[in-house]
């Protein structure tokens, strides 16, 4: 199976990883990376053996090697889903822990106060991510039902384009545009973004209107 010299982050969090020493990749959220050699590609293919560790980590943090025998939405969508799991695992037994130490403590283990504990650990933050990847899930599955796991055309695509940034800025998916576009601190962006779509769908109706008018004529 090939793998291309790609890293995909399909998640609205930016990802760092200190890949060996002095050597740290960084992959924008809703991004990818160009791997520099086949080494690299190697060391993240998901087939390799003893790569347990690595695939954990790329788990944890939310990122993939991009397979061009399958859509991109396919494998966002199982990125996504195991990087729920390992947040909602690390949850469970972070929430587990704590109750535990509190209750042999004597102190209260539901309530305001133990939220409070939580927050303190920073596990509410862990939460929020859980369910933005939730809702990310959604939208990924979505479009794999309607697109399919198939191989992307790839090319140039208005469609998954954003033109109200600049530069403009063209997305792996649809979904993965949709999502971006979705977050509450994108909100100027996503208004920009309508605004200039329906700027060209009224730009193109004289057009179409023209072609429809000549067709009659012709009929």
């Amino acid at each position: 199976m090939g793998y291309a010299n790609k890293l995909y982050n399909p998640t609205p969090w930016d990802t760092k990883w200190e890949y060996s020493r002095g050597i740290v990749l960084y992959i924008p959220a809703f991004g990818e990376l160009q791997l520099e050699n086949i080494q690299m590609v190697d060391d993240f293919r998901p087939d390799k053996p003893g790569a347990e560790n690595v695939q954990m980590n790329m788990a944890t943090l939310g990122f993939f090697l991009y397979d061009p025998n399958k859509s991109y939405d396919s494998q966002a969508l199982l990125c996504i889903q195991g990087m729920k799991r390992e947040l909602s695992e690390r949850l469970r037994t972070s929430t587990q822990s704590l109750r535990s130490m509190m209750a042999a403590s004597n102190m209260q283990v539901d309530g305001e106060p133990f939220e409070e504990i939580l927050r303190q650990h920073g596990l509410d933050l862990v939460k929020n991510k859980i369910k933005i990847l939730e809702s990310l899930e959604k939208q990924y599955e979505s479009a794999v039902k309607v697109y399919g796991s198939s191989v992307e055309e790839r090319g140039f695509d208005p469609e998954r384009t954003v033109f109200a940034i600049d530069p403009p800025r063209e997305f792996p998916s649809k979904a993965a545009m949709s999502a971006f576009l979705g977050l509450p601190e994108n909100k100027t962006i996503k208004k920009a973004h309508d605004e200039y779509q329906a700027r060209l769908a009224t730009a193109s109706m004289p057009k179409r209107k023209k072609v429809e008018d000549e067709a009659t004529i012709q009929s």
